[in-house]
């Protein structure tokens, strides 16, 4: 596959920031809102980005600009005003493009992002440290695994589900990768409830 071009890559953020956008625009008037991403993210700054699968990052500059800012979908799920917000970052793998770089990073995973009122965040593994992508010829990383695993659960609390998906990554990954999760919602949110 050709590299994109400076346009090209872009018009593609362009798009993403425009999925985001009509993704914030439709959950308006909804009562829970979701939003999931599974892929790699850099913390630059102090600051969460979304890695789009062709970026070129030649150096950390290039991250705030080519990137997508994680605490935008919080912005757009905060303006949608719907009452149960869950943001769900499968997204804490090693930063492939910190050897070509001058300085360093802020170092391995993602920052703590604190959730705003009415919002849940689930990381695949704790603030700062590095989650796994599995092994080779698995299709997905053992966090969402772990959450498809528990979807064909019924009846299961927010709480309680991603309290059994913490077990299963630390189960399969040796303890070496625990979830983490920042939680500001009031109530009661049930999965597959029946």
């Amino acid at each position: 596959k050709s590299k994109l071009s400076y346009v090209e890559r872009l018009l593609e953020k362009e798009r993403k920031l425009t999925a985001i956008n009509q993704f914030g625009t439709k959950a308006a008037g909804y009562d829970v809102a979701l939003f999931y991403y599974a892929g790699h993210g850099v913390r630059c700054d102090g600051v969460n980005y979304l890695v789009p699968i062709d970026a070129d990052l030649p150096d950390e500059t290039s991250v705030k600009y080519n990137c997508t800012n994680a605490n935008m979908v919080l912005d757009y799920m905060e303006r949608a005003n719907c009452k149960m917000k869950i943001v769900i970052l499968d997204a804490c793998r090693n930063n492939p493009f910190e050897r070509s770089w001058h300085r360093g990073m802020d170092g391995g995973g993602l920052s703590i992002m604190n959730a705003p009122v009415g919002t849940f965040i689930a990381f695949s593994t704790s603030p700062g440290n590095v989650a796994s992508d599995g092994k080779v010829g698995q299709r997905n990383s053992p966090y969402t695994s772990a959450l498809l695993e528990m979807l064909e659960m019924p009846n299961i609390s927010l709480t309680d589900f991603f309290q059994e998906v913490l077990e299963k990554v630390a189960q399969k990954t040796n303890d070496k990768q625990i979830p983490w999760t920042s939680n500001s919602f009031r109530g009661k949110f049930y999965f597959n409830k029946k």
